[in-house]
């Protein structure tokens, strides 16, 4: 949460997730040694499976926004295609092309 000069680091989209889930995770040890019942903890694992699919998300778009920073044209272009094709809804076209590439190597 702090850099090497003890200042607050930004509180971006993925650090909420991983504060949240660690929040999360300190409530259930604290649950378990309580001894509380099954019923009640799971809630608490089913948000924190969300959570993870939520993290993962968040390491998507980190590294998305990452490559876009880089400001390449030629890796812009291939990212702006990738995602048309996506929202036309041409996945298994693109995912052929992929796989195709990925013979050819």
């Amino acid at each position: 949460m702090v850099d090497n000069n003890n200042f607050v680091k930004p509180l971006t989209p993925l650090k909420k997730v991983d504060l949240h889930i660690l929040l999360l995770d300190q409530h259930l040890t604290l649950l378990e040694e309580e001894g509380a019942e099954d019923e009640d903890i799971g809630p608490y694992r089913e948000k924190k499976q969300k959570l993870l699919k939520e993290r993962a998300e968040q390491h998507r778009l980190a590294k998305i926004a990452a490559t876009l920073q880089l400001n390449d044209n030629r890796i812009n272009q291939i990212l702006d295609y990738v995602i048309h094709e996506l929202e036309s809804g041409r996945v298994e076209e693109l995912e052929l092309k992929l796989n195709k590439g990925e013979e050819q190597r």
